[in-house]
């Protein structure tokens, strides 16, 4: 969980205020004061004020870093400006102060922002419970020491004086005394059997202490960005499917999807035609290739891509994952690959229908069965349509075997819970940094 999400309202407010009027105050009136300049500065800064406010207290993106969250709020606020100049003639902005002030935003945010987050406090965390996703968390945590959080102890009923290398502070029925004495910033609850008597005593002396209490799993998934798939029961999917879940529809969906694959198409086009005569130059065969792979629903879709394999790379052996320095992989490939370049004509796909810019990325149906029977849940990722990049592709990278698709999964599950505009936004922001360092590639 990121260090700015928990920071307090008012604080936030003043720094992202600040943020937003200086670079826009700055360039409008460098390019001469006026009337007009007067006038459109307060909308300008509002607009990116409610992007960046929206980016920053947007629990979708909490943990994924400073400068995915300004970047995500800064190209929000460039899109709701450009919409603004194109249904009012009257409000002017060149094309040049626009694309300064946007810099300038994304600057100061991501500065302002890397500042807050090392001055903010770790929050204290006292776990209750020992049980396995007691135990996973701690696990995780421990991996993680650079989020903000602190672990102050474990309350359980047994005899051990640590739980997974934390020191125990009692029993349950001693909670009440624990929290009075440590006085956490949060309580975590674990499983059952401890989690309704805890619940109880907390309740009990929550009003005079201040205290707040979230469920493991639910700590779990704010914290590191995906779901404990090991610990998930069919009722989680509930969640998914919820009444009163933050709507995403499939019109916004598929509105967000036509105007990035067509805009890209158009800037594009040089680079398609430039790669594609480059791969038929560098070894025989097609520029394109295409492939069966599973889309929404189960469903099977032909998808596109640049060839970056020889030509029969899998007519002796069949459908195998690739691995690292694979063999059948041509020199121009892998550059391809690692600037994930190849993935581009799936903007046709995007276009078709068949995918998103964002979602799970499609599996082969040569590997539907050995998924299904070694992956819990995995054919759940197959409620939305697959995406050219995604929440998983941005934090975990390639997968080239069953266990590794399983920790993807994770990632899958989290977006399939908590995908919005929003996160679609900061996950293409994310997958810029990915393509030019090549984190994951095969």
């Amino acid at each position: 969980m990121h260090a700015t999400f928990l920071a307090s309202g008012t604080d936030r407010a003043t720094w992202l205020a600040a943020v937003v009027a200086f670079p826009v105050a700055g360039v409008a009136l460098a390019f001469g004061p006026n009337i007009r300049i007067l006038h459109q500065i307060p909308v300008v800064a509002a607009v990116w004020f409610v992007a960046l406010w929206s980016s920053y207290g947007e629990p979708r993106l909490a943990g994924r870093g400073t400068t995915v969250i300004a970047g995500t709020g800064t190209l929000t606020g460039l899109a709701m400006l450009s919409l603004l100049l194109f249904w009012l003639p009257s409000f002017r902005l060149s094309t040049t102060e626009l694309l300064l002030m946007a810099g300038g935003v994304f600057a100061m945010a991501s500065i302002v922002g890397a500042r807050a987050d090392r001055l903010a406090s770790r929050r204290r965390l006292l776990l209750v419970g020992a049980d396995e996703g007691i135990n996973g968390l701690l696990r995780e945590l421990s991996q993680h020491p650079h989020l903000p959080f602190a672990v102050v102890g474990v309350v359980a009923d047994q005899s051990a004086d640590t739980v997974s290398g934390v020191r125990r502070l009692g029993g349950v029925r001693e909670l009440q005394a624990v929290l009075r004495e440590e006085q956490p910033d949060l309580v975590v609850l674990g499983g059952e059997p401890s989690r309704t008597e805890a619940l109880a005593q907390v309740l009990e002396i929550g009003a005079s202490l201040d205290v707040r209490v979230m469920d493991v799993h639910h700590l779990y998934e704010h914290a590191f960005g995906k779901v404990p798939v090991q610990h998930l029961s069919p009722a989680w999917f509930m969640s998914v499917l919820h009444l009163y879940r933050s709507p995403y529809s499939r019109v916004a969906k598929r509105t967000f999807d036509i105007v990035v694959a067509g805009i890209a198409l158009v800037f594009l086009a040089p680079v398609l035609v430039a790669v594609a005569l480059l791969v038929r130059a560098s070894s025989p065969g097609p520029a394109l290739f295409r492939q069966l792979r599973l889309g929404e629903g189960g469903r099977t879709f032909s998808i596109c891509k640049f060839r970056t394999m020889v030509v029969g790379a899998e007519a002796q052996g069949g459908a195998v994952w690739a691995a690292v320095d694979d063999a059948r992989i041509t020199a121009v490939g892998g550059v391809l690959r690692r600037m994930r370049i190849d993935e581009l004509p799936q903007l046709w796909n995007v276009l078709r229908g068949d995918m998103s810019i964002v979602g799970p990325r499609p599996e082969r149906p040569e590997f539907l069965e050995l998924l299904r029977q070694t992956v819990p849940f995995w054919t759940r990722r197959n409620l939305v349509k697959p995406g050219i990049t995604g929440w998983a592709q941005v934090c975990h990278g390639y997968t080239a075997d069953a266990m590794a698709t399983a920790d993807k999964l994770a990632y899958d599950l989290y977006y399939l819970k908590y995908r919005s505009l929003l996160f679609d936004i900061a996950i293409a922001v994310r997958t810029v940094g990915i393509i030019v360092t090549g984190f994951g590639s095969r």
